[in-house]
């Protein structure tokens, strides 16, 4: 719709302008050598983004097939076999994170930097396995095509994100504190997008049941 289509170029616009003020902002802060860390740790954590196979659109995907009313069962089903799914994904991002934090000496020579990053790789990595399974809500969301209220949960934190940046890193120059605020703010999106789904289709229609082997096949395919 239009009003959708709004609200994601307004998220867009939001996502561009926040990154054009933090970047010159954190180099002043952190100093090209911790900011050139910050990139190659952010570089290593977006890979595990990898681990969702695209699930968000296959949920999305087979959810649009479904009118609730008459396919409550199917849909309640369909939304669990993805939850389960994410669910997994979760226990095996913690396996990728736990190797990577001991293989952290691979990715600085710097013993003092070592622990700085494994400290990283593991904030960013349990706000991971937090956020995989919400994948299932904001496909809930998507296939109602109510994409503002999606953008309204991102963007909002978005811009808390950058104030409390700015405030915090402004006075710490901590890359450990900049990695808490981007962690914690995204999990506060996420579960914006969780309350969303909730009142959309009720409580009820998104509580947990057995999921299908068939439908969970389906999504690998898809996927």
């Amino acid at each position: 719709t239009i009003k959708s289509s709004l609200f994601l170029g307004a998220g867009q616009g939001i996502e561009i302008v926040g990154a054009i003020i933090l970047m010159p902002f954190l180099i002043s802060q952190l100093g090209l050598k911790t900011y050139g860390l910050w990139i190659l740790i952010n570089s290593i954590v977006g890979y595990l983004g990898i681990l969702s196979m695209g699930l968000s659109t296959a949920i999305e995907r087979e959810l649009c097939k479904l009118d609730t009313s008459d396919h409550l069962k199917k849909y309640k089903i369909v939304f669990s076999s993805g939850l389960f799914m994410l669910i997994a994904l979760s226990v095996v991002t913690f396996v990728v994170v736990a190797a990577g934090v001991m293989a952290s000496d691979l990715i600085v020579d710097e013993a003092s930097l070592q622990e700085t990053v494994a400290t990283i790789l593991w904030i960013f990595g349990i706000k991971t396995m937090l956020l995989l399974p919400t994948i299932a809500f904001q496909a809930v969301i998507s296939s109602q095509l109510r994409h503002d209220l999606f953008v309204i949960a991102e963007q909002v934190m978005v811009i808390v994100k950058i104030i409390v940046i700015i405030i915090v890193i402004g006075e710490t120059k901590n890359i450990i504190h900049l990695a808490l605020i981007i962690a914690i703010c995204e999990t506060l999106s996420r579960v914006l997008i969780v309350i969303f789904a909730v009142k959309l289709k009720g409580f009820l229609l998104l509580s947990y049941c057995r999921p299908s082997i068939n439908i969970m096949k389906g999504f690998i395919k898809y996927s």
